[in-house]
This record gives C-alpha cells, structure tokens and sequence, in this order.
C-alpha cells in the first residue's frame, strides 16, 4: 500500500515580527500503511504521542560509506520529541522522500517543520 503522507509545516521567519509563528497540522500515525514526506533541507519531524510508549523507525538508506541503520526513536506517554533539523544523507531515499514507520495503532501523532531558508 502507499505511505501516508506526513502534514509539512512551513515555519515563518523570524524577519516578520507582525507574523512570526504558524500554527502545525500533525497526521495520526498509520501502522498499517506507515508514512512519508518530500524532503527539503532542515526539515524536522515531530512526534507528539498521547497514551501508552510508542515507537517510531526513521527508515535509512545507504550513506556515502555504504552503512545503512534505521533510527528508532521512543515516545513516552503525553511525551513530544522533535527530531532534527535532519540532513539528507543516509535518510532521503531514491524517490527524494524520508520514511517513518510507527509500530503499532495509536494516539501518535506525527508532523514536519520545515525551516525558512534564511
């Protein structure tokens, strides 16, 4: 089945004081169908988990040096973990897309931020 894709947020720079922060749509994580997103520079993902421990695998791909490991990151109960800002080695796979799987159904709720570039 295809990925779900992840809700991209694109944050406001700090360059506009009458507007300086966004409001951040999140997707509820999808065990069965897992998720991506189109990648872009600095982007940071954000795990925002209601109940119960969670788990989350940033899905690798190979780095200039051939190594490939997954990350799998924990989420406690009423827990938010930010992750990054990432880089593109080692984790944009071949369709320009990061990959996150989650574990098992949940309350996890799941969101990218994407930087201004300057």
């Amino acid at each position: 089945m295809a990925r779900v894709a992840i809700t991209v947020n694109q944050l406001k720079g700090s360059k506009n004081p009458a507007n300086p922060g966004a409001d951040a749509s999140f997707t509820l994580a999808d065990a069965t169908n897992d998720h991506e997103w189109i990648f872009a520079s600095r982007d940071m993902l954000v795990l925002w988990n209601g109940a119960g421990s969670q788990t989350v695998t940033l899905k690798s791909v190979a780095d200039p040096f051939g190594r490939v490991l997954d990350e799998v990151i924990s989420v406690g109960a009423s827990q938010i973990r930010v992750i990054g800002p990432l880089d593109a080695t080692g984790w944009v796979q071949t369709d320009g897309k990061i990959y996150i799987d989650t574990a098992a159904p949940s309350t996890l709720l799941l969101a990218v931020l994407r930087q201004p570039a300057n």
